[in-house]
C-alpha cells in the first residue's frame, strides 16, 4: 500500500507543476496496491480459520469481513485529506498538494508495515501455542 502511494507521490514530482501525470503511474500504483491485497487476503482468511476455535470460526470470519468494511470506511475518511479547498486560487500548486498527501500516506503505511514486521516474532509465538489439530 505504501509503495503504491509513494509511486503517486513520485509521479507528482516527475511531472511539471501544470503538466498532467501519465496514466501509467496510476496503473502501476493500482498494481502494487492490488498485489498487496492479493497477498494479504488469502493469508488472513487462512489464519482466521486455522486459529479460531471450532465453535467461533463463523463469528471470527464475519469479524474479518467487518474489519475490511471498517478499513474501507476509514479509507473514505482518509480520502478527505485529498479534498481540494472550496476556493482555489489560480496559482494553487495541485501537484504539490497531492504529492504531499500521497507522500504522507505512503510513509505512514510503510511505518505500519515495519511495526507489524517487528511484531512478527511475538505473533508467531502466540500462534504456535494456539494451533488447533486438523481433524
Amino acid at each position: 500500500m505504501g509503495a503504491g502511494f509513494l509511486v503517486l507521490a513520485l509521479a507528482t514530482l516527475v511531472s511539471g507543476p501544470d503538466a498532467p501525470v501519465s496514466a501509467e503511474w496510476l496503473i502501476f500504483s493500482f498494481l502494487l496496491q492490488t498485489l498487496g491485497e492479493l497477498l494479504l487476503s488469502p493469508t488472513g482468511l487462512s489464519m482466521v480459520t486455522k486459529l479460531a476455535p471450532s465453535n467461533w470460526t463463523s463469528m471470527l470470519m464475519g469479524l474479518w469481513f467487518m474489519s475490511l468494511a471498517a478499513g474501507n470506511a476509514l479509507a473514505g475518511k482518509i480520502a478527505n485529506f485529498t479534498a481540494l479547498p472550496t476556493i482555489i486560487p489560480d496559482n494553487f500548486p495541485l501537484t504539490q498538494f497531492y504529492g504531499h498527501t500521497f507522500n504522507k500516506l505512503g510513509w505512514f503505511s510503510i511505518g505500519i508495515a515495519i511495526l507489524l514486521l517487528i511484531c512478527t516474532p511475538l505473533f508467531n509465538r502466540l500462534i504456535s501455542g494456539s494451533e488447533k489439530p486438523l481433524s
